[in-house]
């Protein structure tokens, strides 16, 4: 998600005010972002590794996000690898070649992201688990966290006048291209990036400000 906000500079922009001192991170999850910049390869690694400067340059260097320390004591471990397992394990049920993933560190920023948020909500805060990545939305179902995906994002600036839909809608191609949102929930024109008001009021977009009035 990190990736898709910050390749735009306007979006960044408007994300960065509209969400502002709500936005959280965690440190595997910087560490994850750090690796990608010194990564070379084909065109879509190198669209990777400058998506991976561009959140460093104008996310996290800023200190716009907030980055949480992920393992803070037993408890934290113990849910970390249950969540790592999750993940693998969808993962593999996915797999047509029924291969388990050779990386060990696969998965850990999604599990460190779904960790911290459920700490958050566990001292009270309503939080809502930003990620493009279907398998990660399941396993924070799963710990009762909800998610959204960049699409829902942009709907939520486009529902406050920040951007047209228009450009949510080109802004969500591009982005696509480099951190993809799962087939089933990807937007196939720009009507789904349209504002439902009707004289002044919109279910949709009372729902998902109350959804993310909360940390990210």
């Amino acid at each position: 998600m990190l990736y898709a906000v910050a390749r735009d500079e306007t979006i960044c922009h408007h994300f960065k005010t509209h969400y502002a001192e709500r936005m959280h991170t965690t440190d595997l999850i910087v560490q994850e972002v750090r690796d990608r910049t010194a990564s070379n390869g084909d065109y879509t690694k190198q669209l990777v590794k400058n998506a991976a400067t561009d959140t460093l340059r104008r996310l996290i260097a800023t200190a716009d996000v907030q980055v949480d320390v992920t393992l803070q004591d037993d408890e934290d471990e113990v849910l970390f690898d249950r969540i790592v397992l999750h993940l693998r394990e969808l993962e593999q049920r996915r797999n047509k070649n029924n291969e388990r993933s050779t990386s060990a560190e696969k998965h850990v920023g999604e599990a460190s992201a779904i960790v911290c948020s459920v700490r958050e909500r566990n001292s009270g805060n309503k939080v809502v688990l930003l990620t493009n990545d279907g398998d990660a939305s399941v396993a924070a179902k799963t710990q009762g966290v909800d998610s959204r995906h960049f699409g829902h994002a942009l709907v939520e600036l486009v529902c406050n006048r920040r951007i047209t839909s228009e450009k949510a809608w080109r802004t969500f191609g591009s982005a696509n291209k480099i951190t993809a949102v799962p087939s089933a929930v990807t937007p196939n024109s720009v009507e789904e990036f349209t504002c439902g008001d009707t004289d002044g009021a919109c279910i949709t977009c009372d729902k998902r400000a109350t959804l993310l009035s909360s940390k990210l």
